[in-house]
């Protein structure tokens, strides 16, 4: 089992969920997990999506090209957050092409 992941925050945990991420630590410190957090990540392309589909897939894209470079899976307390990053990964499974 994996006992490191990147902690992929997004924009909503920091500016209105801090007691969210708070516990979410203390929890993993407790099981022994490490959240590794990833200063490079970015926003996960959710709130462009309606504006621009392919912007908010590139966004995704990179930041799940952030976590893979570490050799990390993600760990996301969001719930647009995943939604966002799991869409892009099953698109660039399915069509790597296109991003």
């Amino acid at each position: 089992m994996n006992r490191s992941y990147a902690l992929f925050l997004g924009c909503t945990i920091p500016a209105r969920a801090r007691n969210y991420e708070m516990s979410v630590r203390a929890l993993a410190r407790h099981l022994g997990i490490e959240l590794v957090d990833v200063e490079e990540f970015s926003c996960c392309g959710f709130p462009l999506a309606s504006a621009d589909h392919k912007v908010a897939q590139s966004l995704a894209a990179r930041n799940l090209s952030l976590s893979e470079q570490k050799g990390l899976d993600i760990c996301t307390l969001c719930s647009s957050c995943t939604s966002s990053l799991t869409e892009t990964s099953h698109e660039l499974e399915a069509h790597p092409e296109e991003l």
